[in-house]
């Protein structure tokens, strides 16, 4: 599994860290794998991983670990054949053996038994791990929430079956499903915004084909790295009453869709960036409704209804950023359009003490993470 996804419970700066370039494998060493796994042609692997050693030299591609595994195995499977045509043995020995090998490479993957609530340090994990550089996971150790830790796994799935579809889309599906699921985990993302920011591991492309390995591993990490995380984030929904659920509900929306910016900058992908302004104003629409709409006890009702026009205003702002005439009038208008909604929505913080949630507005630095993290 692959780490990625550095990504503040709010709007993302970029993946963790970032889908930043990495070394190619070299396509060789894999044939000579599979070869070595098949353990039916002899000496093919052998002859592609030699091949493919040369080339990685030459090239600095990964999988040298590949391509060696490949030729021994390859050789094994040879002289296994040679012993086969007096023990007839080969058949059954083949299959086991492939069967098994298959097996330990699937155990071998380090987030196979990651469930949603299970906490864990990451012995490997790299000093710099959130910035926009990837890395391969080692190793995951299983530790209790109650303590130190990495990280807390909050969701798991299986991206769609079929061919690899390419770094870029896998980590475009997993931002969007892992952005997604944290609400759901963790309803206040207020109190979860002191603490940490999201992330996922995702699959490797050779572990795509040759284990079918699809599936994505959503984490929280700790926010101040390397301080790690100290208490478990998970939120029981079934302990929020009616009052706070019809707040938390419509305003996990709008941050879901903050935490959606895209990755490119914004003369990379201003058509990308206007899309998702229009998102963010379509769900603080939605927000504003949501308030107006629910009976209030007397006591919150007065706030609701001026947090529905506050966020109104800012909905404003962030129509208009839609709506930006180019990549200057659109980093102009986004200093507006955040600031209408973090600074000019302070019946937020009322309204939810009032309603004993969390009432600590995520504080995050502008400089390392954009504005609008957990903004209601």
């Amino acid at each position: 599994a692959q780490g990625a996804g550095a990504y503040p419970y709010g709007p993302p700066p970029g993946p963790y860290g970032g889908p930043g370039p990495q070394t190619s494998y070299n396509g060789l060493a894999i044939t000579a794998l599979v070869f070595g796994i098949v353990c039916c042609v002899p000496l093919l692997g052998v002859v592609f991983g030699v091949i493919a050693l040369f080339q990685i030299k030459k090239k600095g591609q990964r999988g040298k670990g590949m391509a060696i595994a490949g030729i021994v195995l390859s050789a094994l499977s040879s002289l296994l054949l040679v012993v086969s045509l007096f023990t007839g043995f080969w058949k059954d020995f083949g299959r086991e053996f492939s069967e098994g090998f298959k097996e330990g490479a699937r155990e071998a993957n380090v987030t196979a038994g990651l469930e949603p609530g299970d906490c864990f340090d990451e012995p490997g994990m790299p000093d710099d791990s959130s910035s926009l550089e990837q890395y391969e996971v080692l190793d995951i150790e299983e530790v209790s929430c109650d303590g130190p830790h990495d990280g807390e796994a909050y969701a798991r799935f299986d991206l769609p079956e079929g061919e690899f579809p390419g770094e870029d889309e896998v980590i475009d599906l997993a931002d969007e499903r892992c952005s997604a699921e944290v609400t759901a985990y963790s309803p206040d993302s207020w109190k979860v915004s002191q603490h940490a920011y999201y992330t996922y591991f995702f699959p490797m492309e050779e572990n795509w084909r040759l284990l079918d390995d699809r599936t994505v591993v959503c984490v929280f990490a700790s926010l101040t790295e390397p301080d790690p995380l100290t208490v478990p984030l998970r939120q029981d929904k079934d302990s929020l009453d009616a009052e706070q659920l019809a707040y938390l509900e419509p305003a996990g929306e709008v941050n879901t869709a903050l935490a959606r910016i895209p990755f490119d900058m914004v003369e990379d992908d201003l058509e990308g960036h206007q899309e998702w302004a229009a998102e963010v104003a379509e769900e603080l629409t939605g927000f504003s409704e949501a308030m107006r709409a629910h009976d209030w006890d007397p006591q919150a009702a007065p706030l609701a209804g001026k947090l529905a026009d506050e966020v109104d205003a800012a909905q404003g702002e962030w129509e208009k950023l839609a709506a930006a005439d180019g990549v200057d009038d659109f980093y102009l208008q986004w200093g507006e359009a955040e600031l209408a909604l973090t600074d000019e929505t302070g019946s937020a913080v009322a309204l939810r003490g009032l309603l004993d949630l969390s009432t600590e507005r995520p504080d995050i630095d502008d400089e390392e993470y954009v504005a609008g993290v957990g903004a209601l």
